[in-house]
């Protein structure tokens, strides 16, 4: 999936809102989507519940069929899962994760560190060898 996208169509910088948030034992992280905006998702490593919140986006899971999912919707995302978005409405989805790594204090600092420390045990980043794919390319949820 990964390596049509890439190679078959232009890819530009897309920044899309991030939001970490910490509260005991849990990790969430909310990504805004634009309107009109194809997004690669990380491979996912561990199993967690996600939420869209507002918007709506056609999403191929892996090899499957594609799928509209329209706000409100709660879903879960299995081991492996990496998803292919194409954004038709503004989309706020947010992803859940246990979590024992916390921001150590209120440094930014600590939370980025908190964050790598999540983000390596969940997520796989996409390896294309030869190309000058750039991770900040996709969604990172």
């Amino acid at each position: 999936m990964e390596e049509s996208i890439i190679h078959n169509g232009e890819i530009r910088p897309l920044n899309c809102q991030l939001v970490h948030t910490f509260t005991p034992g849990l990790y969430s992280r909310q990504i805004t989507m634009p309107k009109d905006s194809l997004i690669l998702s990380e491979i996912h490593l561990t199993e967690h519940q996600f939420v869209v919140s507002k918007g709506i986006a056609c999403v191929k899971v892996n090899e499957n069929d594609w799928e509209i999912l329209e706000a409100p919707y709660h879903g879960i995302t299995k081991p492996g899962t990496c998803r292919l978005l194409g954004i038709t409405e503004e989309c706020v989805w947010t992803t859940f994760h246990p979590a024992t790594e916390m921001p150590e204090n209120d440094s930014p600092e600590a939370f980025l560190k908190a964050v790598a420390e999540i983000e390596a045990r969940i997520i796989k980043k996409h390896e294309l060898s030869g190309s000058e794919f750039n991770s900040q390319l996709i969604e990172k949820q």
